[in-house]
């Protein structure tokens, strides 16, 4: 069967393994491969982006020395991860067009979402809305006081959130290309969500899935069964 590459973007302070879940579910043809960013997890010791413009450059760099010849791809964007895909196919640095791109739990580029002002927000306060969101869930008060774990996570994690409070809500254009949107509705209200109406002008796809914003840790198979059968249809 035809192989076919799945590249992944992940969420604000998020790091690439966050993807892992997906590989026991996927269909064997389908090769998983997800991006790092810089100055998180692998990447640690490198700086942060000063903007979307060096993490698209980044990331389009990356996915082109993997690309296989001859050989459909997919992009899939999470959270922070769905503005970084956006940037990407704004950017014009990438070889090929993914074939199909998804993008989970994150507004449309043009839209002024509530996460751009976490970046002012205490640690404390930050913590709080990451678990209220559904992350951080095992992260306790001891936890929280260990420097070592604030600058593995939140550090990454608040250079992320300044992207995104700087970021400018905007809409460079659209894309000819089929699109799979996937959403809680405790997260994004669903007029919300549509917004990615306007820059995907092929195929369009919503899906709601789980009842938080990080559903991918509890709808792992569900997610893969949409991404199998989209992939199907390439073969």
């Amino acid at each position: 069967m035809k192989t076919i590459q799945l590249f992944c973007l992940p969420y604000a302070g998020g790091g690439a393994d966050f993807f892992d879940v997906l590989r026991d579910h996927l269909d064997d043809n389908i090769v998983l491969d997800a991006f790092e960013y810089a100055g998180h997890g692998k990447r640690l010791k490198e700086p942060t982006y000063a903007d979307f413009g060096e993490l698209a450059e980044d990331a389009c760099q990356y996915i082109n020395g993997r690309l296989l010849p001859d050989c459909d791809w997919m992009l899939f964007g999470y959270s922070m991860g769905t503005i970084g895909a956006y940037e990407m196919l704004a950017h014009g640095g990438l070889l090929r067009a993914p074939k199909h791109v998804f993008l989970a739990s994150h507004e449309a580029p043009d839209g002024h979402w509530e996460s751009k002002g976490y970046q002012d927000m205490s640690d404390e306060g930050l913590w709080k809305a990451m678990k209220q969101y559904g992350g951080f869930d095992r992260v306790d008060d001891k936890m929280m006081r260990n420097r070592f774990f604030r600058r593995l996570y939140f550090a990454p994690l608040r250079a992320d959130y300044r992207l995104l409070g700087n970021y400018p809500a905007n809409h460079r254009g659209g894309f000819d290309m089929d699109v799979t949107v996937l959403y809680s509705l405790q997260d994004i209200p669903e007029d919300k969500v549509h917004g990615w109406d306007s820059f995907f002008h092929a195929g369009r796809e919503y899906i709601e899935l789980g009842d938080n914003h990080f559903f991918l840790k509890t709808c792992a198979e569900q997610t893969a069964g949409i991404i199998n059968r989209v992939a199907r249809k390439l073969v």
